[in-house]
């Protein structure tokens, strides 16, 4: 892209610069440039790497949008049938409903490992529209241990949504 911008100009120019005496300085590469050819190649390399910055700002939110999109509320229907391969289509999609990130799956998943009694119901009551997984559980756990909540009221308190009834 350099040579095209200068091409032309480079000749004009040293032509010009024979026909006036003036001898023209030498660039480090051996090539012999004059002052205004010299601008002209570092005006071409500015605009050619504004194109790159452009491309890559360009790909790199082409990427980051596909990647918002990635996991939607079927995946999450497809995740809990893999982790809960009895649970009721009513019930996962009351979990999976307005989903768009696994978080409510890990959280349904791991609540039997932090409650063992806890009922299915609950659970999903519990981890619909979590957005971390973590923060939920230790929630309901520290609910339920130091404050001695039940779990219908430390499902309340710790839960994105309120159970609809």
């Amino acid at each position: 892209m350099a040579n095209n911008c200068v091409g032309k100009r480079r000749v004009m120019v040293v032509k010009y610069i024979k026909s006036q005496g003036v001898a023209p300085f030498a660039h480090p590469t051996g090539l012999v440039w004059h002052i205004g050819v010299w601008k002209c190649k570092m005006r071409c390399k500015k605009y050619e790497l504004m194109r790159v910055i452009h491309s890559f700002t360009f790909i790199v939110f082409l990427i980051y949008g596909a990647v918002a999109f990635a996991y939607d509320p079927l995946d999450c229907l497809n995740d809990i049938a893999k982790v809960d391969s009895e649970i009721p289509i009513g019930l996962a999609t009351r979990l999976c409903s307005g989903t768009w990130s696994p978080e409510p799956v890990k959280c349904y998943q791991n609540a039997s490992k932090v409650d063992d009694g806890i009922t299915r119901g609950i659970a999903i009551d519990l981890c619909a529209g979590a957005v971390s997984s973590e923060k939920t559980l230790d929630c309901y756990y520290q609910a339920g241990t130091r404050r001695q909540l039940n779990r219908g009221l430390a499902t309340t308190l710790c839960a994105v949504r309120k159970p609809e009834k």
